[in-house]
């Protein structure tokens, strides 16, 4: 499975990053690259609420939002990828 984990780095979402790893997935992280990434992430290093087209081309089995402090947290990376390939559910 191909799961993007937002942060990465400290605690909720660094052992997120960690147990799906083990798991045997492919595991990408967004984060600003300011702490030492999990070994075997794939890192998209970017501000979550200014993430441009990073996400664009890419496809995601499941979003992990641990980071996340309110409704605009959410929707800046939902909205950085191409909508017609996300699946969410109203």
């Amino acid at each position: 499975m191909k799961i993007l984990v937002s942060g990465g780095t400290t605690f909720v979402s660094k052992f997120t990053a960690e147990y799906f790893l083990k798991r045997n997935n492919e595991v990408y992280v967004i984060n600003r690259n300011s702490r030492e990434q999990v070994l075997g992430v794939h890192l998209i290093e970017s501000d979550r609420m200014n993430p441009s087209n990073l996400l664009k081309n890419e496809h995601f089995d499941l979003i992990i939002d641990v980071t996340a402090y309110n409704q605009e947290h959410i929707k800046s990376i939902l909205n950085c990828g191409d909508p017609q390939k996300l699946d969410l559910k109203a």
